[in-house]
């Protein structure tokens, strides 16, 4: 893979834009781990695109998943890619009584799909507005989990309900 085209935006057709993301993992050591514990190593890409078809599969509104991949040569840096649509949205209104419902209403969706959230930005991120619906902007800041606690799920309900009362 082209390293040099980190970033890049590359327009498939008129009305798709995609956001390619390349990385070198020149470090074994996680690869190395994986192999004595019995498991693949993945890099974050392949996971972010294990994750963009999980919401795809569960019907949640977010970017699309074009292609990935990635190399692991026997000793030598790994490489991975990621193309996935690049969202054009706006941020979520936190005094919109409409947003605060929808997005209220999404989470409970995301947490019923085995996603919680890793992080929550004081603009709503990763959460996004796109025709006037709540939609995921990035994945990035999304993680699976094969059960969620109710504890884990407090948590990301206060923080929305937090975002929500500092918007009034």
């Amino acid at each position: 893979y082209n390293l040099d085209n980190d970033g890049q935006t590359l327009k498939p057709n008129e009305t798709v834009t995609g956001l390619l993301h390349t990385r070198r993992y020149r470090s074994p050591l996680g690869r190395f781990l994986a192999a004595i514990r019995g498991r693949s190593w993945r890099s974050p890409e392949l996971r972010a695109a294990r994750l963009l078809f999980h919401l795809e599969k569960y019907g949640i509104a977010g970017p699309r998943l074009f292609a990935y991949g990635q190399r692991l040569p026997f000793w030598r840096a790994a490489t991975a890619f990621l193309l996935s649509e690049n969202l054009p949205v706006q941020p979520v209104d936190a005094t919109d009584p409409a947003h605060r419902a929808q997005t209220f209403d999404f989470l409970k969706r995301l947490h019923d799909s085995g996603c919680v959230l890793v992080d929550f930005g004081p603009d709503g991120f990763p959460f996004g507005v796109r025709d006037g619906q709540v939609v995921v902007a990035d994945g990035s800041q999304l993680r699976l989990c094969k059960r969620i606690s109710d504890r884990t799920a407090q948590r990301d309900f206060d923080r929305l309900t937090a975002f929500f009362g500092a918007g009034r």
